[in-house]
């Protein structure tokens, strides 16, 4: 008489072992359910904590709270603009018309392919790039596009508004060094030096120190730890991503503690000390030639630098803007010094640092005259004769 191989009290075992496998592969699917359901799948992690804090400060004290819509994480950029985004409503008196085109830019449609001849401007900044406070059609990028396409007739003119809310020119450097032979610009034009000098995590500073201040560069090596890329392998588990967002005050601590740092520190260091800055904006002349472009810096000027506040003189140069003239003398880079230029000037800003829709045409007739008196533009089509 046949008997079977197996014994019977092991093909039970196996049954069980095989029984249990499938109830543990049952019970994390449904915990995936639930947890998918209790987060938001729009939360990334490429650009980790730093992405979540800019967009928690957007959130707490810009009162942007479509900021996930807007943005996107980015574990080089740490965040970026969305693309193809419209219809987000607006939150007077910065978020307004908030949009991008198919490429992420803060533009109207457009392609990284273009006709022969077309006179193409990189604009690279931060929010007074992007334009918050006004509208898409009324940042300077566009403004100055406007204006010289007015003036050469003959040809595409483009300025593509590589601005994005909170970044430093550390991203800056980054997105040149990403898009800059796509976008193959004649000129690089260069507004950075507000969020540099800032610290991360600026909602919290009171309650969790500085133990989250890195540098942009430390930053950006952390997010190329070979923790950081598991974190971003996992990050399309809803149950990670919940069970990461359970540990987060824990993994706030043991990064303080990293860094030699407490809740009770009252130092720490800028996103981009000034010496990064610096080589930051060596970096980005160097590159704008290496793709045939014409480097320029723009010095922005903070409303209280023009306008004196009651009682008190108006604020010097910050060492940032100061670094931006030592820096276009030492590379011979053309600067736009819009402190200089604007001196005495009222009624052009939203608040103390944004301008208005007056103005941002200022800043590109002042970029304009700028560059038709340094003769840095081609030649002006002549007029028919009649």
């Amino acid at each position: 008489m046949a008997t079977s191989s197996t014994p019977a009290p092991r093909r039970g075992l196996a049954r069980k072992a095989l029984l249990g496998a499938i109830l543990s592969v049952v019970v994390l699917a449904l915990l995936e359910i639930a947890a998918r359901v209790a987060t938001s799948a729009g939360r990334g992690a490429a650009g980790g904590a730093y992405f979540d804090s800019f967009r928690d400060l957007v959130v707490e004290l810009g009162g942007f709270d479509d900021a996930d819509r807007l943005l996107e994480s980015d574990a080089e950029l740490f965040w970026k603009l969305r693309p193809g985004v419209h219809g987000l409503p607006w939150h007077p008196p910065l978020w307004l018309d908030n949009r991008s085109n198919a490429l992420g830019y803060r533009d109207p449609e457009r392609s990284f392919e273009a006709p022969a001849g077309t006179l193409r401007l990189f604009c690279l900044g931060n929010s007074c790039t992007y334009g918050l406070g006004v509208r898409v059609e009324e940042s300077w990028p566009q403004a100055l596009e406007a204006l010289l396409a007015s003036t050469y007739h003959d040809r595409l003119v483009e300025a593509w508004n590589g601005g994005v809310p909170g970044w430093s020119s550390d991203q800056g450097r980054t997105l040149l060094a990403r898009d800059g032979a796509r976008v193959r610009p004649a000129f690089v034009l260069v507004e950075f030096g507000i969020n540099d000098a800032r610290h991360w995590d600026l909602a919290h500073h009171k309650e969790r120190g500085h133990g989250g201040c890195l540098s942009d560069r430390e930053a950006r090596a952390r997010l190329s730890s070979a923790a950081a890329r598991s974190d971003r392998a996992l990050e399309s588990l809803a149950l990670y991503r919940l069970i990461r967002g359970a540990l987060a005050p824990e993994r706030r601590e043991a990064l303080a503690r990293e860094n030699g740092a407490s809740a009770s520190d009252t130092g720490g260091g800028p996103r981009v000390p000034d010496l990064d800055f610096r080589d930051n904006l060596r970096a980005i002349a160097t590159e704008s030639r290496r793709l045939g472009a014409q480097p320029i810096f723009l010095l922005w000027p903070i409303r209280w630098q023009l306008e004196s506040q009651a009682g008190r003189e108006l604020d010097p140069p910050t060492s940032y803007q100061l670094s931006i003239r030592a820096m276009g003398a030492e590379l011979d880079v053309p600067v736009v010094d819009l402190l200089e230029r604007f001196a005495g000037a009222s009624g052009l800003y939203v608040d103390s640092v944004h301008m208005n829709a007056q103005g941002c045409h200022r800043v590109a007739e002042e970029i304009g005259r700028f560059l038709y008196a340094h003769k840095l533009l081609p030649e002006p089509p002549r007029p028919n004769p009649r």
